[in-house]
């Protein structure tokens, strides 16, 4: 089974499960504070191959694995401001020529301001929709060794991320939820992993702690 597909599955079953939880179950929101850590699948149209500065080939994939942790606040019940640190894409390799053979290890990494805006929640259910918006400098780190001798690089780059998402209280303080993103980013100088860009959707599986603030009524 695909990566995707594997946590596309992991998310569905456990927001079922969490569906179970009652309507008024619902995380402290207004003036609160809230821990999320998030895990899933970075998405790539395409694939390519570039060569590194050693003269060894590298193959660009078109899916990894994502995860990220972040902090916000949330100054009403609706809209909150964070800061989100991310893996958009880890990877360790082989990669080789008729003459060189290379190890490589890559990093692809984010830091971002977030806002994010969440819906009002309805007396018919536990779902919490919201949509959220975020910007900052992405990194790239690439190292490799091999018969070419070691070599190291570093990227940074700016980027954005747009995208929407659903919770579900699990309990008064523990938060289940899925979320879907986009990132825009203006590229590197130098290939990192075989691409200049990771441009790309992000399926996240997240779980979060809230704590102090208003609880959430449903409206």
């Amino acid at each position: 089974m695909r990566p995707s597909g594997f946590h596309l599955l992991v998310c569905f079953l456990l927001l079922l499960i969490s569906s179970r939880a009652a309507p008024g179950q619902t995380p402290g929101c207004a003036g609160g504070y809230g821990i999320e850590l998030g895990l899933g699948a970075w998405l790539q149209g395409n694939a390519g191959t570039s060569v590194t500065p050693s003269g060894a080939r590298s193959t660009a994939k078109s899916q990894g694995v994502s995860g990220s942790l972040g902090f916000h606040h949330w100054s009403t019940e609706h809209l909150a401001v964070g800061l989100t640190a991310s893996v958009i894409n880890a990877e360790a390799s082989v990669v080789a020529t008729d003459l060189i053979v290379q190890s490589q290890t890559s990093a692809v990494s984010a830091l971002m301001l977030d806002l994010r805006y969440q819906f009002p929640l309805h007396a018919s259910g536990s779902l919490i929709p919201y949509v959220h918006a975020s910007g900052g400098p992405v990194f790239g780190f690439q190292a490799s060794s091999g018969t070419a001798g070691p070599s190291a690089s570093t990227e940074t780059s700016l980027g954005a991320r747009v995208g929407a998402g659903v919770n579900m209280a699990f309990s008064e303080r523990v938060v289940l939820g899925l979320r879907g993103s986009y990132l825009v980013m203006s590229g590197f100088s130098e290939p990192i992993a075989g691409r200049t860009h990771f441009n790309g959707g992000e399926v996240l599986l997240c779980i979060a702690l809230v704590w102090g603030g208003d609880p959430v009524l449903p409206e």
